[in-house]
Parts: structure tokens; sequence; C-alpha cells
């Protein structure tokens, strides 16, 4: 039941009760109060023997107000009363429509995005509204609109439903269907879109459609977009660097900590590092990977300080496009040089770098080691090797040519030259020699469609080219051009594979190409129109090679096995064609089959460009999601009220008997406010409440978000014990390192991150004392990218020699039977204590970097926080098994020794 303003009943039935008001009036007035008590003295009755006429006293006006007063505060407070989030203007009789951001970009605030919609439905409920839900990703459960207006509740279960998705939001089906009417859509509606902060394609005509509709609120995160898109990952010396994109707009981003991850195909972290993000929309990352470790790079992942995803747009997946091409560079007899620091071959090799496994040698030697870029420094290609190329080139190879003096002293070059993407003229174009009235001319900016598509053309100067024969189709095999607009450099398709050339050489002879930053980018790009390894089974006499897809990713960045609704996409892209898009057919992924994969990325497939949603058509209200605030109960006021009321009766009662007015006064009192003021909180001990029920103790990480993983992991352990076990543990609590009771807790986690300080010379004793007392303390990096600092913080502890977890360990054995102690990420075994490794004594330290603690925590649904990496729930389960046998190894000792002892002892009782 609506009120106006913002008031809302939810239980309005009992407002029933108020009818009864006139009769329980009557009743009171009726009933007189109770006869006045006087102390006897003797001597009034001689006062006056005649006694006054009695007369029925009636129950006081003023009682019978505050009677009634109080019944109908009880009545109200029935009746459930709330106030509603319903700004004035706002209507309750139109339907409801809730849009809802569920592109990639919406996955790192998406758990706040869906509380919001659970607010606004559940109020859209309390005010029997119906509601129609939209989500923006296409592909999305939800239709676009819901076909048809449903209850607030049903939309609920709906929205519960919904997850972000890999691919970008589509505006366009929810914008036809306002403007052309082709889905049942109210002609009066109101509109609530829950944003994930970000500017769409299409978002102001339909916030301008929908206005024409009814009112229409914008809801956008408390803390701005938190979207983050890698992109351009490249290999250098150092390791791995790539770009973060992050939304841009008048107010910058805020700065952060996130953790940039190297990972393979199983899903293992090579290489981790914690990366501070500045308060700027684009920032260079670079990851040290060792050389040896690149080759079986699959992906890099941003992941939040305390290891959360952040979404598919934090992952750049890797392929075999990506990996080192195999590169020819053939030899001719131009290719030998007296200086051949001054030679083409020099230029090449320095341009390449380390992103290509280069090789010098003839045509047929390249073409047996199944290289799949072959390049020609100039000149032409050797004799009676043209047929092999031609083959090969067909085949799906890649075929890049540079010009020289031979090329351009060559006359009557044919129209259909199969290693020649263009017909070419004959003598060469010289600019800016002494005999030319030209000046050296300079690159004009690269076309939006080719290959080089992005690149920002450096300040090159060329003195001399060869020149293609004018063409119909020239433009379209123009990938590159001068100032004047002739080719610079010209590509076509043969077959499988490509003919590039360039219309100047490959060294500084006509011109500064070489020695430029673009030239490395532009050969970058052409070794990505191969595959990889050149294979036979690369190529189709029947169009291009279609890859099935592998393994996908979702909205949050999971691996997931693909759909049956996929679809299969080409081995490469024409880049004379716009790029493939992302599409609930075609998320990103690994498409293909071992040895021939292609990867799509969110990074690689959308703009890099993030923009603030700030600009709205005006009459748009742009508010905060904290705005749109749960509804405020009132039932406590009103009992509270009546409560007080109540005591208020009474008191006033006792006054009008008399008697001890002072001590039911003081009641009364006491009663009241003790009833309706809050308890005091006691501070509790925590030592006292350790002695008095045994607990696991965790130790600050110095990062809130660490610290709040470990608290939810150990406490979810502890319900894991008192279901398995008879192990009955209170709710774990934190300790001070350098506090004098840690003896009181079994076993003490330590998440080690690089904000945790260094032990200073009282944590070191205290720590001392706890292990020489029979403690145990587990230390756990997390992952990789930890372990500098794991190493500091026990450098500076006295802690004993350490092993690596033999694998037939007590600890493997203390409660389930394991090999080794699994965690959330995959790890090598843990180290315990050397002499508890040899099977003397107890270890009184366990050190990892598994993140056991991110494997056990949950949320308050019960849902994990985090990902088990890569066996998922399986690997949870594990590591929950591994959690118990630590606290039972902490509990019991080794009493289960002789379980590992025990092929020796049948042996010796035999004898």
């Amino acid at each position: 039941m609506t009120l106006p303003g913002s008031l809302a009943l939810l239980a309005p039935e009992a407002l029933f009760g108020l009818l009864a008001l006139p009769l329980l009036w009557v009743l009171l007035r009726l009933m007189p109060p109770p006869p006045k008590t006087v102390t006897f003295p003797p001597l009034r009755l001689l006062a006056g023997l005649t006694a006054p006429r009695p007369v029925a006293e009636r129950t006081p006006l003023w009682i019978l107000l505050l009677r009634t007063l109080i019944v109908v505060c009880g009545l109200l407070g029935l009746s459930h009363p709330v106030l509603t989030d319903r700004s004035p203007g706002q209507g309750t009789d139109s339907p409801l429509l809730l849009i809802v951001d569920s592109g990639w970009s919406a996955a790192p605030g998406w758990e706040d995005q869906r509380q919001a919609a659970g607010r606004a439905l559940e109020q859209a409920a309390r005010l029997n509204r119906t509601v129609l839900v939209a989500a923006t990703a296409a592909g999305s459960p939800v239709p676009v609109p819901a076909p048809v207006p449903e209850s607030a509740a049903q939309a609920l279960s709906r929205v519960q439903g919904l997850s972000p998705r890999p691919w970008p939001a589509d505006l366009r089906p929810l914008l036809a269907a306002v403007t052309s009417g082709t889905a049942p859509l109210p002609e009066r509606l109101e509109t609530l879109w829950i944003s994930d902060g970000l500017r769409h394609p299409d978002q102001q005509a339909l916030l301008e459609a929908l206005q024409r509709k009814g009112p229409v609120r914008l809801l956008l995160p408390d803390t701005g977009p938190q979207t983050l898109l890698l992109t351009d990952l490249t290999r250098t010396a150092d390791g791995l660097t790539a770009i973060v994109h992050r939304p841009r707009g008048t107010i910058p981003p805020a700065a952060r900590t996130v953790i940039l991850r190297a990972e393979d195909a199983r899903g293992q972290t090579l290489a981790a590092l914690p990366v501070s993000l500045e308060a700027t929309p684009e920032q260079t990352v670079t990851l040290p990977v060792p050389p040896d470790a690149v080759s079986s790079l699959r992906s890099l992942r941003l992941t939040g300080a305390g290891g959360e995803p952040l979404g598919a747009g934090a992952l750049l997946l890797t392929d075999d496009r990506w990996q080192r091409r195999p590169v020819g560079i053939i030899e001719t007899t131009g290719t030998a040089s007296d200086l051949p620091l001054l030679a083409a071959p020099y230029y090449l090799l320095r341009a390449l770098g380390d992103g290509a496994d280069v090789r010098t040698g003839p045509v047929q030697t390249l073409l047996d080691q199944r290289r799949s870029v072959l390049i020609l420094p100039g000149g032409l290609p050797p004799a009676g090797q043209a047929a092999a190329l031609t083959r090969w080139v067909e085949d799906g190879g890649v075929l890049i040519r540079f010009a020289d003096a031979d090329l351009a002293e060559k006359t009557g070059v044919r129209s259909d030259d199969p290693l020649l993407p263009v017909p070419l003229r004959s003598g060469g174009r010289s600019m800016g020699g002494q005999l030319s009235w030209e000046a050296p001319l300079t690159l004009a900016p690269f076309p939006a469609t080719g290959p080089f598509a992005g690149l920002i053309p450096a300040e090159v100067t060329i003195t001399t080219q060869v020149l293609a024969e004018p063409l119909a189709d020239l433009a379209s095999r123009t990938w590159a051009r001068l100032s004047d607009g002739t080719p610079l450099v010209t590509g076509l398709r043969r077959g499988q594979g490509w003919v590039v050339l360039f219309h100047t050489t490959a060294n500084t002879d006509w011109g500064t190409l070489p020695l430029s930053g673009t030239f490395p980018q532009m050969l970058s790009r052409l070794l990505a129109l191969s595959s990889g390894q050149f294979l036979p089974e690369r190529t189709s006499a029947t169009g291009p090679v279609l890859l099935p897809p592998q393994q996908v990713v979702d909205g949050t960045g999971h691996w997931q096995a693909p759909g049956p609704d996929l679809r299969s996409i080409p081995a490469a892209d024409d880049p004379t064609q716009p790029p493939l898009a992302l599409k609930a057919d075609t998320p990103p992924g690994l498409y293909g089959r071992d040895g021939l994969l292609r990867a799509l990325s969110v990074g690689g497939q959308v703009s890099p460009v993030l923009d603030r949603l700030e600009d709205v058509p005006a009459g748009v209200a742009l508010t905060p999601a904290a705005a749109l605030s749960a509804d405020r109960d009132l039932r406590g006021l009103l009992y509270t009220a009546a409560l007080l009321l109540l005591l208020a009766d009474g008191l006033c009662t006792l006054l009008l008997r008399g008697g001890r007015v002072r001590v039911a006064a003081a009641a009364i009192l006491l009663l009241a406010v003790s009833t309706a003021l809050p308890p005091l909180a006691q501070a509790a001990d925590p030592d006292l409440e350790a002695a008095l029920e045994t607990r696991l103790g965790w130790i600050s990480s110095g990062n809130g978000e660490t610290d709040a993983v470990v608290r939810s992991g150990l406490s979810a352990l502890t319900k894991v014990l008192s279901q398995r076990t008879a192990a009955e543990l209170g709710e774990p609590a934190q300790v001070q390192p350098d506090s004098a009771s840690l003896s009181l807790y079994p076993m003490l986690y330590w998440a080690v991150t690089d904000a945790t300080p260094t032990p200073d010379t009282a944590i070191r004793q205290a720590i001392s004392r706890y292990l020489d007392h029979g403690g145990l303390i587990v230390f756990d990096a997390r992952d990789t990218a930890q372990v500098p600092a794991l190493h500091r913080v026990v450098q500076a502890l006295d802690l004993p020699p350490v092993a690596r977890l033999p694998a037939d360990h007590v600890l493997t054995r203390s409660f389930y039977l394991l090999h080794g102690l699994p965690g959330r990420v995959e790890d090598s075994a843990p180290w315990i204590g050397q002499a508890a490794a040899r099977g003397q004594g107890i270890s009184p330290v366990v050190i990892g970097a598994a993140d056991w603690a991110g494997a056990w925590a949950r949320d308050g649904r019960g849902r994990p926080l985090l990902p088990a990496i890569p066996g998922g729930e399986r690997q949870r389960e594990l590591a929950f098994r591994a959690g118990v046998n630590l606290v039972m190894y902490a509990l019991t000792g080794d009493y289960k020794a002789d379980q590992v002892h025990l092929p020796a002892i049948m042996e010796r009782l035999t004898q």
C-alpha cells in the first residue's frame, strides 16, 4: 500500500484494528479507576461522621487519549511502515523499465550493480509496480526488453540470474524496440538505468527516446567506473609490456594497486608483480618474465590486490600468432656486403628483435625449416626458386620483399607476377638528389583498414622508391603511402598467403625508414599475418580455414567450456576488412586445436578509448548508486514510542493511586532506560576468549583486502572442522605478532604481502617463544608475486631450517590422505622444519604460496570468493582437506606418525 510522499505500508491489513478504537474508548470510559488507598487515622473518625455520597469517577480524558495513542502506535507498527527511496515526481502507476549494463566493462563493479538492481526491484514490489528488465549485452538470458511486463518478484529472480558478458554492450536492439515499437512497451514508463559508468554507442539516442516515455534516472558507480582494459602485449628485453587503459573524463581515475600475472595454458602463474596504477587513463606496465618461460605464456591477467578477478577486459590471451614467429631472411647475391653494418639484413635483424625466431639461409633451406614468413631483402628471387616460393605463398606463407636498384632497373615486370602485389614501372623515382627537383617525401597517415591501422607515422623521409603501375584496385592493395599519395607498402593475398612489397630499401640507401621506431612496428604487424609455424593443415582449397572454439572466457575472466551455439572463426583476419567483432556466438577465448590456435581477447577487438559517462540529455538525472538506499523500517520507532507511552501511562496511574511513588517511578524509569537504549558494547578481552575457547589466530598482512580474505577463509575452515571432525573451535581472531599470549592459539595464519612490515625485535622474540612452546605458524605468500616479501619477513624471524614437505609426511595424513597440501593456486610442495621433514619431531612452521585462505574464503551467502586455479571446485575441496590436516596437525601433533612407519613396523613384527 502506497501513501503520498515516500511512505509505504507492507502490512496495511493491520490498520483494520483502528476500527476497534471507538469500542476501546467506551470501555475505558465505563471502567472507573481503582479506589484510592488512604491511611486509616483514628482521630479522623471524630472529624466527620457523615460520609459524602460516593460518586463513581470516570477515567480522565488525558489518560484516554494517552492509551488510545498507545494502541494507534502499536497498530501502525504492525502495519510495517517503511520510508521508500522515491524522489518527488516519480510515479508509481507507470511501469518501471530497469536497464542493467551487462557488457564486459561492467564486470569489476557487477556485484554493486546487482545489489542496486535488487534494491530497486524490492521497492517496486512494495509499490506493486510492473517491471520490464533489459540487459545491454546481446545474448544475455534476459530479453531486450522483456517481452511482456512482469511482476517485481519475477523480475528480481530474473536479475539474480544475470552475469556480465565478455563482449561489448549493444544498445541497438533496445533502441529499435523503444523507437519503432517492435516490442510491447507501454506508452508511459519510468526508466532506471544501472550503468557501469562508461559511455556506449547509441546511448544518447536511447536516453532521448526513453525521455519521451517518462522520467529517466541513471545510477552511476559510487567510486566511479572501475573498468580496466589490457591491450598491446609486446615482448621486450626486460620481459613483457602491455598497456592498461582506464576511463577518461573530467575526473581522473583514482590511483590503485593491481597484480599483473603471466599464466601458462594450465593457469599456473609464471610471474606476477604488484603494479601501482597512477591517476592516468593510460599506463604502460612491464612484467619481468624469464625468456625460457615466454614460450609457455598463454595469458596476461590483471587482478585486484587481493587476487579478485577484474573481468574479461583485464585478460589478454596469446596464441600461435603472438608466439615467436619462425622467420627466414633469404640469402641472395646482394645480401652479402663488405660493410655488414650497412647491409639490409642487419637492419632487419635489429627491427625483428626478440619477437621472432630468425634464420638466414637459401630459399630451399628455409622452406625445409617450415618458416612461416620469408623476407627477401632486395632484388629478385634466386634463379629457379620462384616456382617453389609461389607454391609456398599459396599454401599460407607470407613473403615480404624490399625494393633495391636491381628491382628498379628490371624492365618488363609482368602484371601477373605471383611474387609481386602490384606491377612495377621500370626504373625508380628519386627525390631530394642533386639531379632532382623534388624534396624527400614523408609518410602519410596509415589507412584505417590496413594492417598498419592505429600506428602513428614517425618522422621518416624517403628519397627513392619504385612506382606501381596504375590499377583500378591499387588503393585496396596499398597499405602505406607517402605524403604525395604514392604507394610505399603494397600487399595482396595469394591463395592462403600474402605477398608484401616495400617500395624502398631495407637499409638507409633510399630513406630513413629502417632507422625509425615505426619500422619494427610495421614488421611486427606483417608477422601477425602468419599463423606461427607453417603447417600444411593450415591450407584449404575451398576457402579460409575455420577454427572451432576450444576454450572461451566468461565475463568475469574465467575459463569455461564452449557451448554448442558458438561458431568457428577464420584462422586469420583479412587486413582489408574490419576486425572480427566479439558477440554471443564468438566470445573471447581460444579457437582451433593444439598447434593451430587463435586467441580472441577483449583488448584486441574493442576500442581502447574508455570515456566516462558525464554528458547526458537535459532532464536525465545522474545519481550515485548509493542514493538508491535501502528502505528505512519505521516499526522500531513506533514500537519504541508505544513502549515509552505505556511506561508513562503506568507512572501516571501510580501517581493517581498514591503510595510509594518514588520506588515505582524509579523502577519504571529504570525499565524504560534499559528497554529503549541499546546495550552498551563491552570490549571483549580476546585473550580471555581464546583461553575459554580454542580458536585459530591470524596476523595482519598489512593489506585490508587480503586480511578480509584471510578472516573469511579461516571462518569457513572453522565451520568445516566442526562438520567433519570432533574439533569445535571458536571464531578466528586477529592477534598482534608481538603479543605475549600467542600460546593460546594452536595455529597462526600469516599471509604476507608487500604491505607486511618487516618484523622488529619484539615480534621476533614473541614468535620465537610461541614456536618454542609448540605453536604452528603457516606463512602464505598467496602467489609467486609475494615471494620476495615472504623472504623478507622470514629472514627477519628466528625460524628453524626448512626443507620441502616429503610426500609421506604426517601432515599429508593427519586426517585426510593427501598428495601435498593443495591451495587455491598450484604450488610446489610447501616448506616445513628440516628436522620434521626427516621425521624427527613436529614442524613449527609451514611456508608456501598456495593461497589456502583464498580457497577457503566464502561470502555471506556461502559462495566462494576467489576461483581455484586450475582445478576448480575439486581443487577447492582438496584445499579444505589440506586445511583440516593443518589444524589437526597443530592440535594433535604426530600421533598418526605410526601410519607413516607402518611398513617398517610390520616388517619388524614378522621377523
